[in-house]
Order: C-alpha cells, then structure tokens, then sequence
C-alpha cells in the first residue's frame, strides 16, 4: 500500500496518529495469553528513557474484554498513550503494517507458529517476537532475518529491543528489506 494510501487509512480510524513519529503496533488477539501487558510496560520503560514514539494495540478477543479493559488501565497508570481499536478492516491492518516502526507480539504461551511476524515481515515491516515457541522462529528462514527476539516475559528486554530498532535506521532498514523475503519461505505454496 503507497504510504500516502495508508496514512488516509489509518487516520479513519486513528485520529491521534502522529506522520512523522515511530508506529509501535501490537496486532492480533487481546487475550491474556498474547502478553499485551508486558508490551505496555515496556513502553513505558522507553517513555522513562526518554524516547519519542506513538503505539497501536488491535484485535478483537475470544474471551471478553476483561483483559483488554485492564490494559488500558495499565497503559493509564503508566501514562503510556496507546491507540486502541477491536476489530480493525483488513485495509486498516495492511496500513498498520505498512506504517508501523515494528510490530511486537508478546505471547506468553508456546504459539505453534507465528503469522503476524510473517504478515509483518510481508510488508517489509521488523517484527520482535518472544524467544519462546515457533513464534520464535517466524522471523527468519534460509538466513535471512526479518525481526528481533526478546527474553520472553522480559519487558526490559523487550523494550531494549525495541530501542535497538528505534535508535538504529540502519539495523531497521535491514530487517525491513529481507521481510519479503523471510515470509515467502512461510508462503501457502512453500508450506
């Protein structure tokens, strides 16, 4: 999606977001097992640290939204802006991807597979993902790297990773070009 298509996207639906300032997107199902909470606390140890960012935390639930009320009061407490949203269209997602700095997913239980890192690495867009489970592995394939791992249930060392992204255009750029390339490995035909 052209980035002028996108940013019209995602201000249809996010009227806070910010041109010009780091996209830090969670998509995916806000369920307790998705480790939305350690994403907030992470960004708030950046917040502390000093850094300059707007984040976005989409999907809908299987469960109720218990635990998404909670995150937001979390994020409240933490002072940590966050741009909330349920369901959001598939136009509004591809924009997401298209925009964000990175996309972090945060699962705290063994995912079998990892297809938000590989829809992230599709759209040339880094993923940072738990060293736990297949997840885990979603961000690479034959050599080529299209996200960062972080120590799972570690929101320090989540939000350092997130920080190597923000202060690195070099190492972000890097992982953005072999996205592609990473998620083809993870295509219908190859798999």
């Amino acid at each position: 999606m052209p980035p002028e298509e996108a940013r019209k996207s995602i201000l249809t639906k996010f009227f806070q977001y910010r041109d010009g300032v780091p996209l830090i997107t969670y998509l995916g199902r806000r369920d307790t097992e998705k480790g939305i909470d350690l994403l907030l606390y992470a960004l708030s140890i950046l917040r502390r640290r000093g850094y300059e960012f707007q984040a976005a935390v989409c999907g809908p639930t299987l469960w109720g939204d218990h635990y998404g009320r909670v995150c937001q009061q979390i994020a409240e407490e933490l002072r940590c802006p966050v741009m909330w949203r349920r369901f959001v269209p598939d136009d509004v997602r591809t924009a997401l991807f298209s925009l964000s700095h990175c996309v972090v997913y945060p699962s705290i239980h063994r995912e079998p597979f990892g297809m938000v890192a590989a829809e992230a690495a599709a759209h040339g867009t880094p993923a940072i993902v738990p060293d736990y489970g297949g997840v885990a592995s979603a961000i690479e394939a034959n050599g080529e790297v299209a996200g960062l791992r972080f120590k799972s249930w570690d929101s320090g060392d989540l939000a350092d990773q997130i920080a190597r992204l923000l202060d690195d255009r070099s190492l972000q750029s890097k992982l953005a070009a072999s996205g592609p390339r990473v998620a083809e490995f993870f295509s219908i035909q190859n798999m």
